[in-house]
Order: C-alpha cells, then structure tokens, then sequence
C-alpha cells in the first residue's frame, strides 16, 4: 500500500506545490514506487499552476512544474492521506480544527523536521512515519514558512529554500 503524503498551504500555487514537486523529485531519485504526493490549499486558486518563479525554482532544482493545477483542500483529500505536512501553524489548525483525529499526523514543515531528527538514526520508512504520527509534537513560533505570494522573488527564494532544506533532511529518511 502506497504512503501518501499531502502538502497544504493557502493558495496551492507556490508552497505546497513546490513541496509536492521537490519530494517527488526526492522519492523518484531514490527509486520509491510507493508514494503518492500531492498538494491542496485552504482557500485554492482552483485549477492555477505553480506560481511562475517558483516553477523556475523547481526547474532549476530539476524537479517538473508543469502539468500541475491547483486544488482545493477536501475532507476526502485528508482522511486518505497518511501525512498531511502544512506550510504554517495556521493550516495545521485549519486542519486539525474540523478534523480532530488527525492531529498526530497533521505537522507542519517544520514539526515534520524536528519529529524525524529526534527519532533514532536507524529507523527509517513506515515504521518512521509511523513513530512521527504516533507521537505529539508541540508546535513552535518559526515551525511557519511565510506565505511568499505577492512579496517578490527574494520572498520566493526564500520560501523555496526553506522547503528543500527541510525535505532534503526529512524525505531520504522516510523512505524504505
């Protein structure tokens, strides 16, 4: 049975799609077959690709924009996911407030991070993932990567490099 993860921001053109195509780009350089990435936002620019510079960002880190279009965040979207990973505290209340039982494995970015540094080095894939969501991990004031839309490419740049450092450290590791 396949992990699926899902991304979640606002608008689903700039963070959680780069964090959806940059993981994907991760799982398939590791050979993974059996993960299902995707991303939704809670107020969606429904049908709208990833934000031009942040499609450029992808490319250049060699994972592929295209294709994509935004969505809205779904009840369905939630409870078929095994991870839901959001780009600010914010989203991960969205979430966890109309869908209580998915607290444990609704974090965001960062909370995913600091989860799976404080779990031995040796345990890795489903029994990891299944260590992060079994145990509660109190949020923090900087587990937020700031919303870049309408704030300029240094903005942009940013938030992408924010989303790689954390998915460069955390991925690698939940996979099998």
């Amino acid at each position: 049975m396949p992990t699926t993860v899902l991304f979640v921001c606002t608008g689903n053109i700039c963070r959680s799609p780069y964090a959806e195509r940059y993981a994907r780009l991760l799982v398939e350089r590791a050979g993974a077959a059996d993960w299902q990435l995707g991303s939704a936002g809670t107020s969606a620019v429904v049908g709208a690709p990833v934000e031009t510079s942040m499609a450029a960002d992808l490319a250049r880190h060699g994972a592929d924009p295209e294709g994509f279009a935004a969505r809205q965040l779904t009840p369905a979207l939630l409870t078929d996911a095994d991870l839901v990973v959001t780009m600010e505290r914010y989203h991960r209340s969205y979430v966890v407030d109309d869908h209580p039982l998915l607290a444990r494995r609704t974090l965001t970015l960062r909370q995913l991070q600091r989860a799976v540094a404080a779990q031995p080095p040796g345990l890795t894939g489903r029994r990891l993932l299944d260590a992060v969501t079994g145990q509660v991990v109190a949020p923090r004031p900087g587990d937020s990567i700031a919303d870049p839309y309408g704030r300029g490419s240094a903005a942009m740049q940013s938030a992408a490099a924010a989303i790689r450092e954390v998915l460069d450290a955390t991925v690698p590791r939940l996979l099998d």
